[in-house]
């Protein structure tokens, strides 16, 4: 036990020491950079949030725009005089609104799109911080860590762990067998 704390466990201890302190270093830059990822998405799901609501009020407009009567004065005919005129200023009144509709639909559908697109991009970017995390830790541990041990090692380690239950066995195996050869 002496020669076990005398050779290379103050090394080891020393490498996991230095190893844990990278790791923590890492996830502590990873924790703020999260933080405010978290944040700008809660940020972006408000705004998308109140983008759709636009959106929505936009198609009611836009539905309404499109079942005003007065549009249906393009078609027909008047004569001269202040019922033309007043059948003119109708349509393009009602064609005005649509016109704004479609626009304040444009507009509220653009301004979602444009919210998606940044939260997409946030995605992407938390996505390339969690594989250079992930490659920060790894690193953390290079050169430090001992090597795992091999199959042989396992096995070899499964037995010394197991070997009173195997011991039993192989003694209720043999005494069966002697019993059955002496009939």
């Amino acid at each position: 036990f002496r020669e076990a704390l005398d050779g290379d466990l103050p090394k080891y201890m020393k490498d996991a020491h230095k190893s844990l302190t990278l790791a923590a270093g890492h996830l502590g830059s990873w924790h703020g950079g999260l933080t405010s990822r978290m944040e700008l998405a809660h940020k972006y799901d408000i705004e998308a949030g109140a983008h759709k609501g636009d959106l929505k009020t936009a198609d009611a407009q836009h539905d309404t725009a499109k079942q005003d009567p007065d549009l249906k004065l393009a078609g027909q005919t008047f004569e001269e005089g202040p019922e033309l005129q007043s059948a003119q200023a109708r349509l393009n009144a009602a064609q005005t609104r649509l016109n704004e509709a479609v626009t304040a639909v444009n507009n509220a559908q653009g301004a979602l799109d444009g919210v998606m697109r940044k939260a997409r991009e946030l995605e992407g970017t938390h996505e390339d911080e969690a594989r250079n995390i992930a490659k920060k830790l790894k690193d953390a541990t290079k050169d430090l860590a001992p090597e795992e041990p091999g199959w042989l090692s396992k096995a070899l380690s499964w037995i010394g762990d197991n070997l009173t239950n195997i011991l039993s066995v192989l003694a209720a195996v043999a005494g069966l067998l002697a019993l059955l050869c002496t009939g």
